[in-house]
């Protein structure tokens, strides 16, 4: 595998940076702009809001097939070029379209056609992107190397964090109601079209390259590991939603606490995330990024119930101690699972196999997290019993899945690779 050059490195993670920000924005800045295009009062507005932000999840599994099979067919880099002069006309879009009061119903369309478009963008660059980072990364450090792509993300997420914290600090809640809360779009907009002129210099991998034995091959024999990463995914997505979109708008909405401390905790949330994820990547490298990856599984189902406990009646000490505790266990997740995925398929059908399974579990079992937080708010358990139950599947996938590998290894002339342990 090539080894990819620091500057490289640093334009590939700017545009995960990017479409990092412009998705959470959305979720950051809800409870701002529902009133805005959604009809009804703060709650039914929010809940049209949370639909929105659900339906982007729908065009993640297109938006993955379409630019998945571009990345194995035409190269990484064309596609990564595609995902971001998506992700910059949503954010600019997001940025100028008028309210309800101005163009009627039009508005909460276009809010929708910039989320699905959004989506599509997302829906590509996450496979595309770990593809090419896992392609470049040296054979003992996979999981240090894809770990990155959550670093980046996480630095985005701080990003939107930190802008919407100050805004609303410096500028407080009613002038965000006010038109604010565009501004972080706007931004979004003009970065995006700075980093595509960066990835318009970006060389492809040596696997896209170099040409690669083909062999005769079923396809068929690629929904077991496509199997395995819908069953990977399937917790990890719902946890990181449950933890991640949905506490923002449910702390500032029903617990009625201070949107300063609120979405500072997230900025606080944001960095240790940034912060473990490395070491996490490092560990996995060490005794197996599958090991890793079930072992931080199992922590986070026995944490959810407890800690959505806590959260239901939090003060804001135990607020910031509950989004901290919760924000290091998905750290292991996702600084493990981008290997995990990567190492199931060859290098010909890497990012479409990974794209098509985890953007049809995202949409349905993520992006959807937040809106039943919503409708589910009066019932204290229903939400994280369920994310419980999914977690729980992921790590028996994970289990299964390994013991298979060893019992097949060996037995045909392309095995999966073993990541279990090392």
């Amino acid at each position: 595998m090539a080894r990819v050059r620091t500057p490289r490195l640093g334009v590939i993670c700017a545009g995960i940076a990017l479409e990092s920000y412009d998705w959470v924005l959305y979720a950051l800045l809800v409870a701002y702009f529902a009133p805005v295009f959604f009809a009804g009062d703060l709650r039914r507005s929010l809940l049209f809001g949370f639909g929105v932000f659900a339906a982007g999840f729908v065009a993640r599994p297109l938006g993955g097939v379409l630019l998945g099979r571009l990345a194995d067919r035409r190269g990484r880099r064309i596609a990564m070029l595609v995902c971001v002069a998506g992700a910059g006309t949503a954010a600019y879009g997001m940025a100028l379209t008028p309210g309800t009061a101005v163009i009627g119903p039009a508005a909460p369309v276009l809010v929708l056609v910039w989320r699905l478009l959004l989506g599509l963008s997302q829906g590509g660059e996450l496979p595309v992107a770990q593809t090419y980072l896992y392609e470049c990364a040296p054979p003992a450090r996979t999981g240090l190397f894809t770990s990155m792509f959550y670093v980046f993300a996480a630095a985005g997420k701080l990003a939107a964090s930190v802008l919407a914290a100050v805004l609303v600090s410096v500028l407080g809640r009613q002038a965000m109601l006010d038109g604010w809360w565009r501004l972080p779009f706007l931004l979004g907009g003009i970065a995006a079209t700075a980093f595509f002129l960066l990835r318009l210099r970006l060389p492809d991998t040596r696997a896209t390259t170099a040409p690669e034995p083909r062999p005769p091959r079923d396809r068929r024999a690629l929904l077991g590991p496509m199997a395995v990463v819908a069953g990977l995914t399937v917790g990890v997505t719902s946890a990181y939603y449950l933890w991640t979109a949905a506490p923002t708008a449910y702390a500032l909405t029903v617990l009625g606490l201070d949107d300063d401390g609120v979405l500072w905790a997230g900025v606080g949330a944001t960095v240790v995330f940034a912060l473990a994820l490395p070491a996490f990547g490092l560990l996995g490298d060490r005794i197996g990024v599958r090991r890793t990856l079930f072992g931080g599984t199992l922590a986070m189902a026995a944490a959810t119930v407890p800690l959505h406990l806590l959260l239901e009646h939090a003060t804001p000490v135990t607020y910031w101690a509950v989004i901290l505790v919760a924000t290091v266990l998905l750290a292991c997740l996702c600084a493990t699972l981008p290997a995990s995925m990567s190492a199931l398929f060859p290098a010909r059908h890497r990012a479409l196999g990974q794209a098509l399974p985890y953007g049809v579990t995202v949409a349905v079992f993520g992006g959807t997290t937040p809106f039943f937080e919503q409708l589910t708010a009066t019932s204290d358990l229903v939400l994280p019993v369920y994310v419980v139950v999914l977690l729980l599947v992921s790590a028996w996938t994970n289990l299964a899945s390994a013991r298979r590998d060893r019992q097949a290894r060996g037995s045909v002339a392309e095995n999966l690779p073993i990541v279990w342990s090392r």
